[in-house]
């Protein structure tokens, strides 16, 4: 016998982040272009309607630093859908 329970809340959200900071090593040694930092976060939403389908949608932002000083940043927008059968 198998009892279901009604869902309490439909939406569901998290969020992460993370960041790095590498050892200080000569530059002769290791060269200019290793990464000296980086930084990274996260978050998402996912919203189930119905128990068979679920829909989300996650947005992730990276910065990234090398010995040189050079950098650069990344957005990234994702969505997805599933139907459970």
């Amino acid at each position: 016998m198998c009892v279901r329970l009604p869902r309490a809340n439909p939406v569901y959200s998290s969020a992460a982040s993370e960041w790095y900071k590498r050892q200080d090593n000569a530059i002769e040694l290791t060269g200019d272009s290793v990464t000296d930092s980086t930084y990274s976060t996260r978050v998402n939403l996912l919203y189930s309607p119905t128990k068979v389908l679920t829909f989300g949608a996650e947005y992730a932002y990276a910065h990234r630093e090398v010995e040189s000083g050079l950098e650069g940043d990344m957005n990234r927008i994702q969505v997805s859908a599933k139907y459970a059968f």
